[in-house]
């Protein structure tokens, strides 16, 4: 199957690797026509260190810049496999999103694998339904540079049509509408993704945004990896102020996040326990982070619902006073 990589931050750079090193052709369309260059020249090299084996993959790819490839697109192509758009949900600018939209026209069904939420109704504006699916995942990365990326932590990659399509016919077996992403999901696993298929995505994406909600801006205003956060009964009592908050959010918006999630936040805490979340990765190289679709977006919701979330608004506003600060 032919697979796109739209973004070669830290996840895009994971997954485009270990599916060239799996052998499976990869597409891989960058912001800068440096990083393209290099991609070309180098392929890209996964190192995995966190579950003691020094492995290092190498593969190679195909790499264009958005801006290189957009006059090529949407020109009586055929039907095309996935594109898998890995940037951040603040790089969902008018001219990506018409991108995209060519991408779609060229025959590309979209998977979205952004943090937080909002950027689902935005694609859904220029990508025809039935084209477009969101993804969640656990997986972890750091980029080290245009081609090399540290695969810090194995997890798993939830996909599910945005709009909840792919239902189970009456008669048993597949949908028609479910082959797409189970080749998909056949392709991921090949290259060594543990992958699920949902018809209920918006419960991973609900879950995925209340724990980022939670772990990304403490470690953040305190410098700290995801595990030193359960050394601190204040980090504790902190941590569970804003899960309320999220929940409660959750709850208004029908959004159906699991029960035992608590559970699993502390969870994964403790299985990421040295790995610096991807706001504190972002303040550390002089970013902007994602809090405005993270703990901002819940604010926004809550605003709505007429809740008031105090703990999320003083993290928001502390992560927005640090994105500000000079030399960070």
């Amino acid at each position: 199957m032919e697979v796109k990589i739209v973004g070669a931050g830290s996840l895009g750079l994971l997954y485009a690797g270990k599916l060239a090193a799996a052998r499976i052709p990869v597409t891989v369309a960058t912001r800068t026509e440096e990083q393209a260059q290099a991609l070309r020249e180098n392929g890209i090299t996964v190192v995995r260190r966190h579950d003691g084996t020094g492995t290092i993959q190498h593969g190679t790819v195909n790499a264009v810049s958005v801006q290189a490839e957009t006059c090529l697109d949407g020109k009586g192509e055929r039907e095309r496999g996935w594109l898998l758009l890995t940037v951040k949900q603040r790089h969902l600018t008018q001219p990506l999103l018409g991108y995209l939209s060519r991408q779609a026209s060229a025959g590309f069904r979209i998977a979205a694998l952004q943090n937080g939420i909002g950027h689902i109704e935005q694609l859904a504006s220029v990508i025809p339904q039935g084209q477009l699916a969101a993804a969640v995942t656990t997986e972890g990365a750091a980029r080290q540079g245009f081609d090399r990326v540290e695969h810090t932590g194995s997890g798993m990659t939830v996909i599910g049509y945005a709009d909840g399509g792919g239902e189970e016919p009456s008669g048993g077996g597949p949908a028609e509408t479910d082959r797409p992403l189970k080749v998909l999901q056949k392709t991921l696993e090949q290259a060594g993704f543990d992958t699920l298929l949902s018809k209920n995505i918006n419960t991973f994406i609900w879950n995925k945004l209340v724990i980022n909600s939670v772990i990304n801006p403490l470690t953040a205003i305190h410098g700290i990896p995801n595990g030193q956060l359960l050394d601190s009964p204040f980090l504790r009592m902190r941590m569970k102020l804003l899960f309320d908050e999220a929940m409660q959010v959750a709850r208004a918006e029908q959004a159906s996040p699991s029960p035992d999630l608590w559970d699993r936040l502390i969870e994964v805490c403790r299985r990421t326990a040295g790995n610096h979340s991807s706001m504190l990765q972002d303040l550390q190289g002089g970013r902007e982070t994602e809090v405005e679709w993270i703990n901002g977006s819940l604010l926004c919701k809550g605003q709505s619902r007429g809740l008031r979330l105090p703990a999320h608004e003083a993290v928001y506003r502390a992560i927005k006073e640090l994105e500000r600060k000079p030399g960070r």
